[in-house]
């Protein structure tokens, strides 16, 4: 037996990244926060809902948009850290600012 030599089993282990599943995770979570102003914009039409539930419904988009930056936020530093790999997340979530702005925009123009 050897025992200063990895088996193929050990190395593949070591260099099998299991994080890449993530990245591809999130940029489909923040393409369907593009769904988000869509849906918001066919709430404010409908004239028969109150005002509160205008609010009530864009603060829970709001609040859904926060969550997946940060968890993209995360994602970045973690993969710098941990997995030493570039996913290129950054520009991910700037383009997860734009549902955001747009909420904020309708919300803006619409309910205040």
């Amino acid at each position: 037996m050897n025992y200063h030599k990895a088996s193929t089993n050990e190395l593949n282990k070591v260099f099998q990244d299991r994080f890449k599943k993530w990245p591809r995770r999130f940029q489909w979570s923040v393409f369907f926060c593009f769904l988000f102003p869509a849906f918001f914009y066919f709430v404010i039409n409908n004239n028969d809902i109150n005002k509160d539930f205008h609010s009530s419904v864009f603060g829970f988009l709001f609040v859904i948009n926060l969550l997946i930056l940060f968890w993209g936020i995360r994602l970045h530093l973690y993969s710098k850290r941990y997995w030493h790999k570039n996913y290129y997340i950054y520009i991910t979530c700037t383009l997860a600012l734009i549902p955001l702005h747009a909420l904020l925009y309708q919300y803006t123009q619409y309910c205040l």
